[in-house]
């Protein structure tokens, strides 16, 4: 439905916003909530229904899929003034779009952002979002973002903000956790070109190397003065 239908059915009238929170609601753990975040994610950024009335004229037609994509990118970190979905509409569509169409838009834009900003809801059915949870929550934003290249700068400014909830150190380590070796090459070149993307940003010290070489086994290992203290830091937060 949201791979084909979301912008139609707000179009038309249904409630698509319900639908996708009653969804991520029904969840009775953080990390069926995670899964089911993700899911909607997946799908509204697969989404197909072609943009009516744009106002560019494209060699191909755009699809809702590339447009939430490319209004993330441009928007940035503005997604809290409720004008930016009117306006950002306002620019997607010609003037002699229907008042009806621009409001479609600018509700399945709003949507869009809460999922991309994993905040649709405060609280699921499994409970209150806790300082634990809302901790998670963040740190599977963060992983979210890095998966997709061009959201990469989406991780840069969470870290830009005052005292973000998932130190960088942590969000590392967590990532470490899931690859404990780098055996997979494209897995590796990535996560390379991820840390000197971090090192451009001014993230970290620039001395510091996040992944080492073992030529004894030919396989990237993760620097373990550097990610291999942190256990101690989110029992600290769990407590």
């Amino acid at each position: 439905l949201l791979v084909n239908n979301a912008w139609v059915g707000m179009l038309c009238g249904a409630d698509v916003r319900q639908a996708v929170t009653q969804k991520i609601y029904e969840t009775a753990s953080f990390a069926e909530y995670v899964i089911a975040n993700k899911f909607v994610l997946d799908a509204l950024n697969s989404n197909v229904e072609p943009v009516p009335i744009v106002s560019a004229q494209p060699t191909e037609p755009l699809m809702f899929g590339e447009a939430f994509r490319n209004f993330i990118n441009e928007v940035g970190d503005r997604l809290v003034d409720k004008k930016v979905f009117e306006l950002y509409s306002l620019k997607l569509l010609r003037d002699t779009a229907p008042v009806r169409y621009r409001e479609a838009v600018a509700g399945i834009l709003v949507v869009y952002s809460h999922i991309h900003e994993a905040d649709l809801i405060p609280k699921n059915r499994g409970g209150e979002m806790d300082e634990l949870f809302l901790y998670e929550r963040d740190l599977a934003k963060l992983v979210t973002w890095y998966m997709v290249v061009d959201d990469w700068k989406q991780i840069v400014t969470y870290y830009k903000a005052p005292e973000p909830l998932v130190p960088l150190k942590n969000f590392l380590r967590a990532y470490a956790k899931e690859m404990p070796v780098m055996d997979d090459e494209p897995a590796a070149e990535k996560f390379i070109a991820f840390a000197q993307f971090l090192h451009e940003k001014q993230m970290f010290s620039s001395d510091v190397e996040l992944l080492l070489f073992d030529e004894s086994d030919g396989k990237f290992h993760w620097n373990q003065e550097y990610i291999g203290f942190l256990k101690e830091e989110i029992n600290e937060l769990k407590k």
